[in-house]
């Protein structure tokens, strides 16, 4: 999850402009879309333990998990697909409705 924040943080300079490295976002944007379809796979049944960010409600609530990752996946896909300021706020708007419940920090 810290590349993805990695990544995202990348886009959005580009986006805005703040750097110039343009011929870069396409590959934050694919970066981002191969990790949308990673989420479920990095909290698998009994890794509810040790120093992590993830509430139990991941586990507790796993079906709404997984509609919102599902959700963020799509809008990688659609940020990956077309690389610009629109979705990458759709792109954030999913990253933050998961982080809203399933994130402790």
């Amino acid at each position: 999850m810290k590349a993805a924040a990695a990544h995202m943080s990348a886009a959005k300079q580009i986006i805005t402009g703040k750097v110039a490295l343009q011929a870069q976002l396409a590959s934050h944007a694919e970066a981002l879309a191969a990790i949308g379809g990673q989420i479920t796979a990095m909290f698998p049944e009994g890794s509810d333990f040790g120093v992590t960010d993830a509430r139990e409600a991941i586990w507790e609530d796993w079906e709404d998990f997984v509609s919102k990752a599902e959700a963020y996946e799509r809008a990688a896909q659609q940020f990956s697909s077309a690389p610009t300021g629109e979705h990458l706020r759709a792109l954030g708007k999913s990253c933050k409705s998961c982080h809203k419940l399933y994130k402790a920090r």
